[in-house]
């Protein structure tokens, strides 16, 4: 018998042990097909701790007003919480 989900073999009082092995080894290379990566905010943060120092800097003492509006406005209070 052919189950779609392995919740209906749980469910299924007369589901065999093949039943059974077939489910876990399918849900096991589902999991195993997953490409998702692990989050890593590291270089991010990084980013953000340099805040003072390039508001120090030539390069954004002499930018454009706009391009300093652009930098400031990346490092609002709501910003810099997710990060952290």
């Amino acid at each position: 018998m052919h189950y779609k989900k392995q919740k209906d073999v749980l469910a299924d009082s007369n589901a065999s042990q093949a039943d059974v092995d077939k489910a876990k080894k399918d849900l096991e290379e589902a999991k195993g097909d997953l490409d998702g990566k692990e989050t890593d905010k590291d270089s991010l943060k990084s980013e953000v701790d340099k805040e003072d120092t390039v508001k120090g800097s030539d390069e954004y003492k002499n930018a454009s007003e706009d391009a300093k509006k652009k930098y400031d406005d990346a490092f609002t209070k709501k910003a810099k919480r997710r990060i952290k």
